[in-house]
């Protein structure tokens, strides 16, 4: 990654120098949560914002109980950072956040980690939380390459809005949700990344509150 070039030794060696970085004892866990408009369906309890909100609470838990300083990161009609650190007023702090964000921004996710990638130290695990299998794979991939270049951590979770009842448009044909969720799936496993596909008939809880998740085995798994 040019980033990490480190340009003045490379101009006294004349071959390309690159920055090495140690990682901290002090284990960060970023959550990027995605509250793009698009994402929206679904109502109560049966929502994809309830959904985020309770994989996204199962993920701030878990990382507080293993020890992690963490943090999160959205972007809605407003922009939402709560810098990674410690404790319980901190997990407190973050909660509240994660409860009271809407689902009213314009940004991809993947932009929103390359706008914000300072909060992801090296060694970090980051954890993509998206609303929606309509994603650009590309931009997607190129995202968690960018990521494992600065030696952190991806981990994608991703809440299928297209299989939710639609709020703001017609419902999605149920061979177009097969072939969009079917598509990312194959990409996650291509890239290796720990990662969950949930939709309406999943518990979040039980498909993530164990502290294992953030070093999941499995490169992606695919709900029927």
């Amino acid at each position: 990654d040019v980033r990490r070039i480190h340009w003045p030794a490379t101009a006294r060696r004349g071959s390309p120098m690159v920055r090495q970085h140690e990682r901290a004892l002090q284990p960060v866990f970023t959550l990027f949560l995605d509250l793009q408009k698009r994402g929206r369906a679904g109502l109560g309890r049966k929502s994809t914002l309830e959904y985020l909100v309770r994989v996204g609470a199962s993920l701030l838990w878990t990382a507080h109980r293993r020890g992690d300083a963490f943090g999160l990161v959205a972007e809605s009609d407003r922009l939402l950072v709560v810098p990674p650190a410690q404790g319980e007023a901190h997990l407190a702090a973050a909660l509240h956040e994660l409860v009271v964000a809407k689902q009213t921004g314009t940004r991809p996710l993947t932009e929103v980690v390359e706008r914000h990638r300072e909060l992801t130290p090296a060694g970090a695990a980051a954890a993509l939380l998206l609303s929606t299998t309509e994603v650009d794979l590309e931009a997607l991939a190129s995202t968690i390459g960018s990521l494992r270049a600065s030696t952190a951590h991806p981990i994608v979770v991703v809440v299928d809005a297209l299989a939710f009842p639609p709020v703001d448009r017609p419902p999605t044909p149920i061979e177009v949700v097969r072939a969009r969720r079917s598509a990312l799936v194959d990409r996650l496993l291509a890239l290796d990344v720990p990662s969950a596909v949930l939709g309406p008939e999943d518990t979040p809880e039980d498909r993530l509150v164990s502290p294992d998740f953030l070093s999941l085995p499995r490169p992606a798994e695919a709900v029927p």
